[in-house]
Protein backbone atom coordinates (compact mmCIF):
# COMPACT_ATOMS: atom_id res chain seq x y z
CA UNK A 1 0.00 0.00 0.00
CA UNK A 2 0.98 3.29 -0.90
CA UNK A 3 0.42 7.06 0.63
CA UNK A 4 1.18 9.56 -1.57
CA UNK A 5 1.00 13.36 -0.02
CA UNK A 6 1.40 16.56 -1.84
CA UNK A 7 3.17 19.15 -0.63
CA UNK A 8 2.78 22.46 -2.09
CA UNK A 9 4.48 25.48 -1.74
CA UNK A 10 2.58 28.68 -0.37
CA UNK A 11 3.52 32.70 -0.19
CA UNK A 12 4.53 32.17 3.74
CA UNK A 13 6.69 28.57 2.86
CA UNK A 14 7.89 29.39 -0.60
CA UNK A 15 10.16 28.16 -2.95
CA UNK A 16 12.83 30.86 -1.87
CA UNK A 17 14.12 31.20 1.67
CA UNK A 18 16.00 33.88 3.40
CA UNK A 19 19.23 33.75 5.11
CA UNK A 20 22.27 36.00 6.49
CA UNK A 21 24.47 36.55 3.62
CA UNK A 22 28.30 36.26 6.03
CA UNK A 23 28.44 34.48 9.22
CA UNK A 24 28.01 37.25 11.89
CA UNK A 25 24.20 37.95 13.30
CA UNK A 26 24.00 41.22 12.18
CA UNK A 27 24.62 40.62 8.23
CA UNK A 28 22.43 41.64 5.20
CA UNK A 29 19.75 39.09 4.43
CA UNK A 30 20.34 37.38 1.05
CA UNK A 31 17.77 34.99 -0.77
CA UNK A 32 18.14 31.60 -1.37
CA UNK A 33 16.28 28.70 -3.62
CA UNK A 34 14.55 26.35 -1.13
CA UNK A 35 16.00 22.83 -1.49
CA UNK A 36 14.36 20.17 -3.68
CA UNK A 37 14.73 18.18 -0.31
CA UNK A 38 12.36 20.54 1.69
CA UNK A 39 9.82 17.93 2.12
CA UNK A 40 12.55 15.92 4.64
CA UNK A 41 11.74 18.80 7.19
CA UNK A 42 8.21 17.55 7.34
CA UNK A 43 7.07 14.88 9.63
CA UNK A 44 4.69 12.22 8.75
CA UNK A 45 2.94 10.06 10.86
CA UNK A 46 0.04 7.40 10.32
CA UNK A 47 -2.28 5.60 12.50
CA UNK A 48 -4.58 2.59 11.70
CA UNK A 49 -7.33 3.60 13.86
CA UNK A 50 -5.80 4.99 16.93
CA UNK A 51 -2.23 3.12 16.81
CA UNK A 52 0.45 4.25 14.99
CA UNK A 53 2.24 2.22 12.38
CA UNK A 54 5.81 3.46 11.57
CA UNK A 55 7.65 2.66 8.46
CA UNK A 56 11.38 3.65 6.53
CA UNK A 57 10.29 3.23 3.01
CA UNK A 58 9.25 7.02 2.82
CA UNK A 59 10.50 8.43 -0.54
CA UNK A 60 9.88 11.68 -2.17
CA UNK A 61 10.49 13.93 -5.06
CA UNK A 62 10.42 17.90 -6.06
CA UNK A 63 7.70 19.33 -7.91
CA UNK A 64 8.75 21.99 -10.82
CA UNK A 65 6.74 24.19 -13.16
CA UNK A 66 7.79 27.13 -16.06
CA UNK A 67 10.68 25.44 -16.98
CA UNK A 68 12.71 27.39 -19.50
CA UNK A 69 16.40 28.16 -20.10
CA UNK A 70 16.88 29.82 -16.47
CA UNK A 71 15.35 26.85 -14.95
CA UNK A 72 12.55 25.46 -13.24
CA UNK A 73 10.07 26.69 -10.43
CA UNK A 74 10.04 24.53 -7.27
CA UNK A 75 6.29 24.78 -6.95
CA UNK A 76 6.26 21.58 -3.93
CA UNK A 77 7.32 17.82 -3.49
CA UNK A 78 5.29 14.53 -3.60
CA UNK A 79 6.10 11.98 -0.92
CA UNK A 80 5.38 8.55 -0.71
CA UNK A 81 4.90 6.52 2.28
CA UNK A 82 5.31 2.73 1.62
CA UNK A 83 3.55 0.41 4.10
CA UNK A 84 2.30 -3.58 3.65
CA UNK A 85 -1.51 -3.70 3.18
CA UNK A 86 -1.72 -6.08 5.91
CA UNK A 87 -0.34 -3.46 8.45
CA UNK A 88 -4.02 -1.51 8.47
CA UNK A 89 -6.14 -3.66 10.45
CA UNK A 90 -8.79 -1.14 11.11
CA UNK A 91 -11.36 0.14 9.59
CA UNK A 92 -10.50 4.37 9.78
CA UNK A 93 -6.71 5.39 8.86
CA UNK A 94 -5.32 8.84 9.59
CA UNK A 95 -2.27 10.42 8.07
CA UNK A 96 -0.98 13.46 10.04
CA UNK A 97 1.94 15.94 8.64
CA UNK A 98 3.85 18.51 10.51
CA UNK A 99 5.44 21.01 9.01
CA UNK A 100 8.57 22.81 9.66
CA UNK A 101 6.71 26.16 10.44
CA UNK A 102 2.77 26.35 11.36
CA UNK A 103 -0.01 23.89 12.94
CA UNK A 104 -0.08 20.16 12.25
CA UNK A 105 -2.81 18.58 8.85
CA UNK A 106 -4.30 15.54 9.21
CA UNK A 107 -6.54 13.83 7.18
CA UNK A 108 -9.20 10.85 8.05
CA UNK A 109 -9.90 7.75 5.77
CA UNK A 110 -12.53 5.44 5.96
CA UNK A 111 -10.71 2.34 4.94
CA UNK A 112 -13.65 -0.17 5.05
CA UNK A 113 -15.04 2.03 1.71
CA UNK A 114 -11.71 1.36 -0.11
CA UNK A 115 -11.77 -2.16 0.58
Amino acid sequence: MEISIDLLLTPSYGPFITKPTGSRSDSPMGIQPRSPEFWRAFKFRIFDGKEEITTDDVTGEPNYLNCGDAGCDLTGATVHIRFPAIAFTSDTATIEVTPPEGDIVSVDFDLASLR
